[in-house]
């Protein structure tokens, strides 16, 4: 996603240990697989939602929905 992103929506960052003690046995064998990193949303107001991240994401951990602006 962070590759694919015209915006600059994205980051890549490492995990924190409190944050890595929280995880499943497949998330910390994943998060170990890809160094600790993960991607974060840095700039969720520049989201275009052009849907390109979804699409790109090999781990179907994304998807695009509406936010009210009620919030």
């Amino acid at each position: 996603c962070v590759r694919v992103c015209p915006y600059s929506v994205f980051s890549v960052a490492k995990l924190e240990p409190e944050t890595r003690r929280g995880l499943s046995l497949r998330g910390k064998i994943k998060g170990w697989a890809h160094g600790w990193k993960q991607a974060v949303v840095l700039h969720p107001d520049q989201c275009h939602a052009c849907g390109l991240c979804v699409a790109a994401c090999p781990e179907k951990a994304l998807k695009l929905r509406k936010v009210s602006d009620d919030a």
